[in-house]
């Protein structure tokens, strides 16, 4: 249960096998390794190029490319999409300052 506060990846990994948790679909127990993900998309915020500022974006704003990943490949006769984009005002550039949040658009 230690492994669980902490980011003791190997500590999880092995807390899985000890309990022997199981897929719930296939019945398989045989785990990846625990790996750290990063959600938060990376961009950078200028005009030029060395001093721009690298800003993070939620995550949570790009779900429906995400959702409709599949309706794009089977419109696209199943080959994988080279690429998808999202148009519009999808990210907000926030600060938060204590109980309250800046937006600018």
């Amino acid at each position: 249960k230690a492994a669980m506060g902490s980011n003791d990846m190997p500590a999880m990994k092995q807390l899985i096998v000890d309990l022997e948790i199981a897929d719930p679909i296939s019945g398989t127990k045989n785990w990846t390794d625990v790996r750290q993900f990063n959600l938060m998309f990376s961009t950078e915020m200028g005009s030029i190029a060395e001093e721009a500022s690298k800003i993070y974006l939620r995550p949570e704003t790009a779900q429906g490319i995400f959702v409709n990943f599949l309706n794009v490949q089977k419109t696209g006769r199943m080959k994988i999409p080279f690429g998808i984009a999202q148009i519009g005002k999808a990210f907000r550039n926030e600060i938060v300052a204590r109980q309250f949040i800046f937006r600018m658009r």
